[in-house]
């Protein structure tokens, strides 16, 4: 197949492919807000005035790269996400500084509003990383994506998460050209924090570290400081969370935004139903106060014959969680499963204190709604990893 591209002969193939994993992730998610964060061209300059060999060596991306940007940021806009690009920061330094505003994002509770997910191959994310923020790292295509959290970073590299910078500046990152110590590796690194706490400790006890290592500790301290002041993101961005705009999912507004790239494969996945790229809970919401407002056929004899605020409540709550899980599986949250499953719950407990005697000219319909009811909340106790016995 020849390389995607507009009938001008405008490139099109790295947009298309970003879309197609985008589109997807979001879907997934379900978003209240999307920020794409690019580097400018003046995004490295502060780190390279402490170092200019910063990222030195790095493939220069092919002339068709440079041409898709405009494509790209036109797509961005139409499909209602922000794109946030920032003189002298990196687009890491966005994203950690909108991560952390998203964290002391309060709601009156005094709980966090937000759950952040950075979507990313950079390890330097994991510096982010907390408990309201994961991250999917892409590792080839979204057919492979790892998801992160504190105690996977803290179990892969054998150390506490609020280390790993500390471990960056020991062991160095050849992709972004950050020294390290040299002859200091990863496993080295991580006994040394293990052992010492943090860089600054593993210096002030430089006397206890004997041999080789304690050699090459001593002959790279500066580049290690440095390295550290190269690998810390920056959570200052001149950006704020709050004047970014909200996500709404526009089926006519996405489907525009995709004729411009000629991309009628992401056009039918859009409008295709059943592998719809953008449907999510606020789609789903929509669809099912559509369907609930139909008096015609079957649906509409269904919902007639339920009487009562509690029965529609919990057939409401039924179809939403339905398609949460349906749309969902494996990919959402188990604390979030274990949720709808407890409003679920609170909502059959209503229906079953008011519904009338059995007998009622509704019997047939009310059984029904609570063998959907147990179906679905054997699924989510199924995903939780909680196996209902058959004979219940």
């Amino acid at each position: 197949m020849g390389a995607l591209s507009l009938s001008d002969g405008t490139p099109t193939g790295g947009v298309y492919g970003f879309a197609a994993i985008a589109m997807e992730i979001v879907r997934k998610l379900d978003p209240t807000k999307v920020v794409v964060a690019w580097d400018s061209k003046t995004s490295a300059n502060r780190r390279r005035e402490l170092y200019p060999e910063y990222k030195a060596g790095r493939v220069k991306p092919g002339e068709d790269f440079y041409t898709q940007i405009p494509l790209l940021i036109e797509l961005v806009s139409d499909l209602g996400w922000a794109f946030v690009e920032i003189d002298n920061y990196e687009a890491d330094d966005i994203i950690g500084t909108l991560s952390k505003q998203a964290d002391e994002t309060l709601d009156e509770r005094g709980n966090c509003e937000y759950e952040t997910y950075i979507i990313s191959s950079d390890l330097d994310m994991l510096q982010i990383v907390d408990d309201n923020t994961r991250m999917w790292r892409i590792l080839k295509g979204f057919s492979n994506i790892e998801e992160i959290d504190v105690s996977e970073i803290e179990s892969k590299y054998g150390i506490k998460k609020s280390q790993f910078l500390d471990l960056k500046s020991l062991k160095g990152d050849s992709s972004d050209n950050i020294p390290g110590v040299p002859g200091i590796g990863e496993k080295t690194a991580a006994k040394l924090l293990n052992d010492y706490g943090d860089l600054d400790n593993i210096y002030n006890n430089i006397e206890q570290i004997s041999g080789s290592t304690k050699t090459k500790l001593e002959a790279g301290k500066d580049s290690a400081y440095l390295s550290k002041k190269l690998a810390k993101i920056m959570f200052n961005a001149p950006v704020k969370l709050e004047d970014l705009p909200d996500f709404a999912f526009d089926p006519n507004r996405t489907v525009s935004a995709l004729k411009k790239l000629s991309s009628n494969s992401l056009i039918r996945r859009v409008q295709k139903p059943e592998n719809n790229a953008f449907e999510g809970r606020a789609r789903q919401r929509e669809a099912l106060e559509a369907t609930e407002a139909r008096d015609d056929g079957p649906e509409g004899a269904f919902r007639r014959s339920i009487v009562t605020d509690a029965e529609r409540s919990l057939e409401k709550k039924i179809l939403e969680f339905r398609g949460i899980l349906d749309e969902a599986v494996t990919e959402m949250a188990p604390h979030k499963v274990a949720n709808y499953l407890y409003e679920l719950a609170q909502c059959f407990s209503r229906f079953y204190e008011a519904c009338p005697v059995i007998g009622s000219s509704q019997e047939k319909e009310r059984v029904k709604l609570v063998k959907v009811y147990l179906k679905i909340m054997t699924h989510g106790l199924y995903i939780l990893g909680i196996k209902v016995p058959e004979s219940m």
